[in-house]
């Protein structure tokens, strides 16, 4: 004889099951999806000061080598007649620029004809990496202890400085090769643009960033304990000039990681580094980590809410069978998310509340998923965009863009005196104006296209045009953008001003949209070396413009 469960027990059963298997999915589901985007963003960030950090480093010592090149065009070194002027004229770039340890004038044997600090005049240098390297071209030495420089200048610990050397040739009026002039770079300077890249972004969190020498992955800036040691990165996820990855290094730890590689000075080889910065994994995924328990631990209090629930409702069933049959065959029939009212008796009631809960919670777990959606591709103080937004964009708008044959406009802009702003009136301040930026750019687009902040004070517009319009319709917008940036700020009682640089180039099918961004950075680049609030477009629809 078989045996049959009591009508309170079967349904005490089912109910039980259903309740904690479809609890504990969404549960797990919407935590691990969550911990899936933590995690990318954990990486992009750190990516992001990695190329904010090579960002830096480039432009500070394109800086230094222009100086070096106007410098060597004057008469006064190239003629070396009058050595007490041209220590005169040494002196005032390095009192301008203090990163300059040292700067003197050799003459085509190696001697120090004038020099900073009345140092080294009349010093042999002609064994000298940096008067060779000079003599033959534009010269950046490796990074070295000034051992020369030590009776004149030294850190707070007496140890000498590292610095890096750099030398041009002298060439006299006819075009010979007279001398050199050579300058001794305190790397000091790169160590305090990490430190400020640590500190604003919480170092706390125990972010550590390291600079590397490409060609041997031996750290010349970062902790005190790391410098001259050889740091294995996996060259084969350097793959592009940034990104991220996690791996594990040789004390075992997994560790996650962004890098940027900086390629130096155009012309100049030798001067490539890699900027690594990391996090451990533990203390990077904590919060993912910690987030999954809790929606874990939520599915979970759902689930017994719902046992106990159906315990109750369950208990209390007295009614016929034929009933309970014919409200589940209607719904079964008509596949409705939501059932019908019900009136008659008090358990069926009941029974269709608790259901209708049931249903109502998973309504709004889909929903809270989209949210969470919404929040990971769009930047949280100006409301824009994020770079992830972007790349969904850009992938979109490459399809509508290939079946249309349109032209999109890539412009990278970047805000000139930002930062003068948020030193003189704090954080606070900077983010208002970010947020006016914001609203700014994004009124002078139209629907359709794209503003987006991916990082600080920089944004990327996406225009989509015909080809013919394209070049026309982006220099207008440009133009746009600058005018209404560079409108006064009111902030307080202060009138804030600040500029914008952009730099742009155009995507159509055939093209790689990644290199058509770096082109529209480096155009940015060109816009900010041209005397900023510019923009320099790379017309590669017909040609340079």
């Amino acid at each position: 004889m078989k045996r049959t469960l009591r009508l309170r027990t079967y349904f005490t059963l089912v109910f039980v099951t259903f309740s904690v298997l479809a609890s504990f999915t969404i549960s797990l589901t919407i935590g691990l999806r969550s911990i899936g985007q933590i995690k990318g963003e954990i990486g992009v960030s750190l990516r992001s000061m990695a190329e904010r950090m090579a960002d830096r480093m480039t432009a500070y010592m394109a800086a230094r080598d222009n100086e070096i090149l106007l410098l060597s065009q004057v008469d006064t070194l190239r003629h070396m007649e009058d050595p007490a002027r041209i220590a005169a004229l040494l002196e005032q770039l390095q009192t301008a620029v203090p990163a300059y340890a040292w700067i003197g004038v050799l003459d085509r044997q190696g001697t120090v004809v004038a020099a900073t600090r009345q140092s080294m005049a009349g010093t042999d240098l002609s064994q000298q990496p940096i008067f060779s390297g000079g003599l033959a071209g534009r010269y950046f030495g490796d990074l070295h202890e000034a051992v020369l420089l030590a009776p004149f200048v030294t850190t707070p610990s007496g140890a000498p400085l590292s610095v890096t050397d750099l030398g041009v040739p002298l060439l006299d009026d006819d075009g010979r090769v007279a001398g050199v002039l050579a300058a001794y770079l305190d790397w000091e300077w790169a160590d305090m643009a990490r430190a400020s890249i640590l500190e604003t972004l919480q170092a706390s969190r125990g972010i550590d960033m390291t600079v590397l020498r490409a060609q041997d992955q031996v750290a010349v800036l970062g902790p005190e304990a790391a410098i001259g040691q050889r740091v294995e990165v996996p060259v084969h996820l350097l793959t592009h000039r940034s990104g991220w990855f996690v791996d594990r290094w040789a004390g075992g730890a997994s560790q996650v990681a962004g890098y940027a590689v900086e390629k130096g000075i155009s012309g100049v080889s030798g001067f490539d580094r890699i900027v690594l910065v990391r996090q451990s994994t533990e203390i990077a995924y904590l919060g993912a980590r910690q987030l999954l328990r809790d929606t874990i631990l939520a599915g979970l209090g759902c689930s017994l809410l719902f046992v106990l629930l159906g315990w109750f409702v369950t208990r209390s069933i007295a009614a016929p069978i034929i009933a309970i049959a014919r409200v589940t065959d209607r719904f079964r029939i008509e596949k409705s998310a939501k059932l019908p009212v019900y009136h008659g008796i008090a358990e069926i009631e009941q029974l269709h509340r608790s259901i209708g809960e049931l249903l109502e919670s998973l309504s709004k777990s889909k929903v809270a998923l989209g949210e969470m959606d919404t929040v990971a591709h769009h930047d949280f103080l100006t409301g824009m965009p994020n770079r992830t937004g972007l790349e969904r964009y850009l992938a979109d708008a490459a399809d509508i863009v290939t079946l249309k044959d349109s032209v999109l406009a890539l412009l990278c802009l970047d805000l000139d005196g930002f930062k003068a702003i948020n030193d003189t009136y704090g954080h606070e301040t900077g983010d208002r104006v970010l947020v006016e930026v914001a609203q700014r750019i994004t009124r002078t687009i139209r629907v359709g296209e794209i503003a987006a902040r991916i990082g600080g004070d920089e944004f990327v517009v996406v225009l989509m045009s015909s080809p013919t319009d394209a070049l026309r319709n982006a220099h207008i917008t440009c133009q746009r953008i600058i005018e209404t940036v560079c409108e006064p700020f009111p902030v307080a009682d202060n009138i804030l001003i600040t500029g914008c640089s952009i730099g742009g180039t155009f995507w159509r099918n055939g093209l790689d949209m990644k290199e058509s961004l770096r082109r529209a950075d480096e155009a940015l680049y060109e816009s900010k070396r041209k005397g900023r609030n510019r923009a320099t477009l790379l017309d590669n629809l017909s040609g340079d413009a």
